[in-house]
């Protein structure tokens, strides 16, 4: 994070269309942030996709409480929970990039490997 020292340097800054770092020679623009400045960090929103989720476990209800175990659910995308592809779940989360990998539950005792991947983010195969 940078700090400008006035309102009259942040307003002129962020009219600029680009601008060279000398050092390395990197681009960048600036923006005004809406944040806080006592904010640590922001959440993000996501689809997240769960894979081999069973057939009796497809339910709106149950698809936000798994989905708990990695993001804050915000809505199910019913179209999923009756087809066979990924179980597909709208959640915020701090880094997308970082939700990729495997959980394993239990349903009435029966254990289930769920894999979890951010929709658009780079996972894995």
């Amino acid at each position: 994070m940078w700090c400008v020292p006035n309102h009259a340097s942040l307003d002129t800054l962020t009219k600029l269309s680009c601008f060279e770092m000398s050092l390395y020679g990197l681009k960048g623009k600036l923006e005004k942030s809406s944040l806080d400045l006592t904010a640590s960090s922001m959440l993000h929103t996501v689809w997240i996709k769960i894979h081999n989720v069973p057939r009796i476990v497809r339910e709106v209800e149950i698809a936000k409480e798994l989905v708990t175990l990695v993001v804050e659910p915000l809505v199910v995308d019913e179209l999923s929970l009756i087809r066979n592809d990924p179980l597909k779940v709208q959640g915020r989360y701090r880094n997308p990039a970082a939700i990729r990998g495997y959980i394993e539950v239990f349903f009435n005792g029966v254990g289930c490997n769920l894999k979890f991947e951010a929709a658009g983010h780079q996972g894995f195969g």
